[in-house]
């Protein structure tokens, strides 16, 4: 099984949020956001039919921040959170709206609930399931067996959830799915190759678990620590190791 330190957990989840253009967390590199880069860019007010249906500036202003994230970064604006201020800006101008207009947004939560339905409905956007996740690890799993990087993996999945129109889960939960794609990756390459050897070379490397005698370490242990320099004395040691590896069954 794959293992993953506590502080190799949080390094990881904060790259998959960085990772995704997330705009609620900061690049500690300060690298330009591509939350910014990508709507700055172009016209960011789709469905405008539905946007001005709204009755306040409030509501149409929220309703047009909420398209923006669930294409990217591909999740939901939160309850109370506050896009970035030159989006907010930049949207609330196409509207013809003040951007103050946002402070107002989402004071009844059910509004911003009710919203975020009508538009994964209308954009046929999908919230994160189990079979989701299980697709995910599947897809993941070959990518794992060529290069387990769990920040590879997880742009991978990342870009995969938002090509289908899937709601990203939570940076614990990609992180999860990582380390079970690269754990499937570790079962399957382990029994690819135990399972093209003989008995009798199984029996071999075994062998070389063991602790040689009157010493600590293990023969494989022995044979990696193979000295560096080319003294004399190394010579000798290296000698005696290639002799343990050309006599051994």
């Amino acid at each position: 099984m794959v293992a993953v330190r506590c502080g190799e957990r949080i390094a990881l989840q904060g790259e998959i949020l960085i990772g995704c253009g997330d705009p609620g967390v900061p690049d500690p590199r300060h690298r330009p956001c591509p939350f910014c880069s990508i709507f700055r860019t172009e016209r960011v007010v789709p469905n405008r039919a539905l946007i001005t249906a709204k009755r306040t500036a409030a509501t149409q202003l929220g309703f047009a921040m909420m398209p923006l994230y669930l294409r990217y970064p591909g999740r939901v604006l939160s309850a109370g959170e506050w896009p970035p201020a030159p989006i907010l800006a930049f949207v609330a101008r196409q509207l013809g709206v003040s951007k103050g207009a946002f402070a107002t947004y989402g004071r009844r939560d059910e509004t911003r609930r009710k919203h975020l339905a009508e538009l994964m409905y209308a954009l046929g956007y999908q919230a994160f399931s189990q079979a989701a996740s299980r697709v995910l690890i599947a897809q993941l799993t070959p990518a794992a067996q060529v290069d387990p990087r769990p920040s590879r993996l997880a742009t991978m999945a990342v870009d995969e959830l938002r090509r289908q129109k899937i709601l990203l889960p939570p940076a614990k939960v990609l992180e999860l799915l990582v380390q079970q794609a690269r754990a499937r990756a570790e079962r399957l390459s382990h029994r690819a190759i135990i399972g093209r050897i003989s008995d009798q070379q199984r029996r071999t490397l075994d062998q070389l678990l063991r602790r040689r005698a009157d010493t600590p370490f293990t023969t494989l242990a022995w044979l990696r620590a193979a000295p560096q320099s080319p003294a004399a004395q190394n010579l000798l040691a290296l000698i005696e190791r290639v002799e343990h590896v050309r006599t051994e069954p």
